[in-house]
């Protein structure tokens, strides 16, 4: 990974961390002490389930499209393409408003809460002003404006926290926290328009650089893919949400989720792949493309092989320490889905969207989504409330081969020379000597967070040290992770 690779991922990183941290960690953290009861909690879990689930796949795979048409388009083309892109979405934007108004009693009855039909209704105006402002932040990412682009998505749902913890402290109710939820997204759609008129080149009348149909072609399938993979990676929770009560569903929703910080280093990596694998696909540079993926799974793994496995030593403690004793039993939850970690290692899919292979993206997505249906429903009957993260980490698992045997083909590589597996297999051996002789400090009797404390500082210690004696680690790792803390 270049140093200006890793300094973009860094940056994407540290935005996509704090936003997960506040959304799926810092605002549940106050919400579960400021609600009634769990119930209150889990309806509004669902709430944020069905929103974080239909937004990304209402913008119809236009996000994609930014990043493989806009950084070969000419300065003249880019604000008509953009207009383009924000048309788009816009329809989309009411499609899905609509759809979410008319079916609140279909979702509420599902989720077997009918006090969840009128928060539906009230929060189906939100995807209307919410989906063509998502345009801004990928925008910036394929104008190669990275922290502007954090900035921006990270000042957002801060803001947006904020009035949701600030309206709940208050005493106010779900409805009423909802509809002015409403007004901010109107807001930030009017901010997102100005900003891209502001920086955008070209006239809004003038020719977008790529005919109506090429962009389409590829913007609809990887907007499919998008749609199966997010239904996919959430269809555990519909499950239980549909098979168990809004109270099960609060403690599930709390334990059934990545760490944010693993999956925002996963994510970022992805987002700045695309445009660079892009550009070197259109040169043809195969081999440059195969040294990349190695590079960034190596250095992915350098990080989150360790702290997945030090989260799964001390799951119980951290869910305690975050949401109290009352929901450290969604621990068992915790563990299964940090096997996912994996699989968020080896980034196939970016690959294969960003050289054209969308059919391929969608097959696989459609697939998975089948399977992962087909195991949730099996597994949920055999296993109760911890057979659907378990159908969801084979699913993935399968996903994965599917994905990774593409990209395989296409760089006419075999496994082992896109794969560090030696380099992985040693990282995860230093990170279970680490877990080893963090262990026993379970059981010390401490407060969870002493534990957290001392134990993170322990295994910190182990596994640099290990790392650097068996130069896991190397001098430009090392420069690397010191930039990264410097920044």
């Amino acid at each position: 990974m270049s140093n200006s690779l890793s300094k973009k991922t860094l940056i994407i990183a540290i935005g996509t961390g704090i936003q997960s941290l506040v959304t799926q960690i810092g605002v549940n953290l106050f919400l579960v002490r400021l609600f009634e009861n769990q119930e209150i909690f889990g309806m509004y879990r669902q709430i944020w389930l069905v929103l974080n689930t239909a937004l990304p796949i209402f913008l119809f795979g236009v996000h994609f499209s930014v990043y493989y048409y806009f950084p070969n388009l000419t300065e003249g083309a880019q604000r008509s393409f953009l207009l383009r892109c924000l048309g788009i979405l816009a329809v989309s934007g009411v499609v899905l408003s609509l759809v979410m108004y008319l079916g609140a009693d279909f979702m509420a009855a599902l989720f077997s809460s009918p006090q969840l039909a009128e928060l539906f209704k009230i929060v189906s105006l939100y995807p209307l002003f919410t989906v063509p402002a998502m345009l801004l932040f990928h925008f910036l990412i394929a104008d190669d404006r990275a922290l502007r682009a954090t900035i921006y998505n990270t000042g957002v749902l801060l803001i947006q926290a904020i009035i949701i913890v600030t309206l709940v402290a208050r005493g106010m109710d779900l409805e009423k926290v909802f509809f002015i939820l409403v007004f901010f997204a109107g807001g930030r759609l009017c901010f997102a328009l100005f900003e891209i008129r502001r920086i955008s080149h070209g006239k809004w009348g003038g020719t977008p650089g790529v005919s109506l149909g090429s962009h389409l072609k590829y913007a609809i399938p990887m907007g499919m893919t998008a749609m199966v993979a997010m239904v996919g990676t959430r269809l555990d929770k519909f499950v239980i949400s549909t098979f168990f009560d809004s109270s099960s569903y609060g403690l599930y929703s709390v334990g059934a989720l990545e760490f944010p910080v693993i999956i925002l280093f996963s994510a970022a990596a992805g987002t700045v792949m695309r445009p660079q694998i892009s550009m070197l696909h259109n040169q043809e540079k195969g081999e440059a493309i195969s040294q990349l993926c190695r590079s960034v799974f190596r250095k992915l793994s350098l990080v989150l092989v360790p702290m997945a496995v030090f989260l799964a030593v001390f799951a119980r403690e951290l869910l305690t320490l975050l949401y109290t004793s009352g929901y450290a039993d969604a621990s068992s939850f915790f563990r299964i889905f940090l096997i996912l970690t994996v699989f968020r290692i080896a980034l196939f899919e970016p690959v294969l969207a960003s050289v054209g292979m969308t059919r391929t993206v969608f097959v696989g997505g459609l697939g998975f989504l089948f399977v992962d249906l087909v195991l949730n429903l099996i597994a949920v009957k055999v296993f109760g409330m911890l057979g659907p993260p378990m159908a969801t980490v084979v699913a993935t698992a399968l996903l994965a081969v599917f994905y990774g045997e593409h990209t395989r083909r296409y760089l006419r590589k075999g496994w082992l020379e896109i794969l560090p597996v030696k380099a992985f297999a040693r990282i995860v051996a230093l990170s279970g000597i680490a877990a080893v002789a963090v262990f026993p400090l379970k059981i010390l009797g401490w407060p969870p967070f002493a534990i957290l404390l001392l134990g993170g500082i322990v295994f910190s210690m182990v596994y640099l040290g290990t790392s650097w004696i068996t130069k896991s680690i190397t001098r430009d790792d090392a420069g690397v992770i010191l930039e990264w803390f410097r920044r």
